[in-house]
C-alpha cells in the first residue's frame, strides 16, 4: 500500500492490490496510546465480497474502542456503503439503527415540512408494512392511538397502565377503568 499526502486532497490510503473479501481490509487508522496499549481505530472493509467488478465502490468504515483496559478492539459504530449507521449492531438494516437503550436529554424533533404525521411502531410487528399498531403524532397536532391487532376473538386495544397496574383499556370503542 501507499500513503500519500497533498496539500490539495490530503491523506489518502491506498492499496496496491484489490481486496475483494468480504470484511477484507481496506484501511485503518490506529489511534495507539503508546506503551499503554491500545486506544481507538477506524477502519474500511469490504462491505461484502465477490468478484473484482462487483466490490468496486463496495466499502463500509467501522469505529473500534477498547474496553476495560483490555488490549483488544471492540467495534462500536459501522456506516454501511448504503450509509446506513449501526451503533452497537454490525449489519444496519436502516439508517440509522441502534442495538441498546438511546437517552435524549433534550427535545425529539422528527419529521420535515411536507410530512403529515411521524409514527412509532414495533419493527417485529411491522415486517411488510401492513399492520397499523402505531403512535402517530400529526403535525396538525392530533394524536392517534392505533391497534387492531387480535388474538382470536380477543382484540388488544389500547391499555393505560401506572407501572404494574392496567388502570384503563379502549377496547372496540369501549372504555374499560379499574376493571
Amino acid at each position: 500500500g501507499s500513503v500519500q499526502i497533498s496539500s490539495s486532497s490530503g491523506l489518502r490510503l491506498t492499496n496496491t492490490e484489490p481486496k475483494k473479501t468480504t470484511d477484507e481490509r481496506i484501511g485503518y487508522i490506529d489511534f495507539n496510546n503508546g506503551g499503554y496499549g491500545y486506544g481507538a481505530a477506524i477502519e474500511s472493509c469490504v462491505n461484502f465480497g465477490g468478484d473484482f467488478e462487483n466490490v468496486a465502490n463496495n466499502a463500509d468504515l467501522r469505529f473500534m474502542t477498547t474496553y476495560n483496559y483490555v488490549n483488544s478492539y471492540v467495534e462500536r459504530m459501522r456506516i454501511d456503503r448504503e450509509g446506513n449507521v449501526g451503533i452497537g449492531i454490525t449489519n444496519p438494516a436502516y439508517t440509522l439503527d441502534v442495538s441498546g437503550d438511546i437517552d435524549i436529554s433534550g427535545g425529539m424533533l422528527v419529521g420535515k415540512s411536507d410530512d403529515t404525521y411521524f409514527k412509532i411502531q414495533h419493527k417485529e410487528h411491522n415486517t411488510l408494512g401492513t399492520i397499523s399498531e402505531q403512535i402517530r403524532l400529526r403535525k396538525d397536532g392530533d394524536i392517534y392511538l392505533t391497534s387492531t391487532l387480535t388474538s382470536g376473538s380477543n382484540y388488544k386495544g389500547i391499555r393505560f397502565s401506572n407501572d404494574t397496574t392496567e388502570v384503563m383499556r379502549i377496547t372496540q370503542g369501549n372504555v374499560g377503568i379499574g376493571t
